[in-house]
């Protein structure tokens, strides 16, 4: 992120907080997310818009969207870099306290050993090679393995049913890019 030089691209105090599988150390695929903690509501359509701007101007970056996370205090914008990799970002601007993040990295913390790691890696990997995605999948998985002790595909898919996620709910992504 500090090559982006992304905390000079906004015009507001904020806090630019690594989230997701890279500071998990649970990453599969180039795809970093971020969190811009800002300060109050106004300020949050200030940082997209100058986030938008900075990805518009930069020809390396394609793919941009941005949409609401009401249930995050938030808007989040998506953008891919062309490079050799072709990185994704993942960034979300909101006023939230991130609790329920910060709750699953203390899990993490205390109930990830090598073995659990694997099974984490594994179920990610095989849905990331099936481009396979149902929302909030990687929490899923996090979740199954730390808190269930899920083994294998078979038990996470019995898993998710168990929790109202059906097949008919998983998507079928056409990009490289899973989120």
């Amino acid at each position: 992120m500090d090559a982006l030089n992304i905390q000079n691209q906004i015009p507001i105090s904020c806090k630019i907080i690594p989230v997701g599988s890279f500071s998990l150390h649970t990453m599969i695929k180039p795809d970093l997310d971020f969190v811009i903690k800002v300060s109050d509501g106004k300020h949050v359509k200030l940082a997209i818009s100058a986030l938008h701007r900075f990805f518009k101007k930069d020809n390396k970056f394609f793919n941009i969207s941005i949409e609401d996370r009401p249930s995050l205090a938030g808007k989040s914008i998506h953008a891919q870099y062309k490079s050799k990799s072709n990185w994704k970002f993942d960034i979300l601007v909101s006023t939230n306290n991130l609790k329920k993040y910060y709750e699953l990295k203390n899990l993490i913390d205390k109930k990830m050993t090598p073995d659990k790691k694997r099974i984490i890696l594994n179920l990610k990997y095989y849905f990331y090679m099936k481009r396979l995605y149902v929302p909030a999948l990687s929490m899923h998985i996090y979740d199954a393995v730390l808190k269930k002790n899920i083994k294998n595909t078979r038990e996470f898919i019995s898993y998710l049913e168990s929790i109202g996620v059906k097949r008919s709910d998983f998507i079928i992504q056409k990009g490289l890019f899973l989120n």
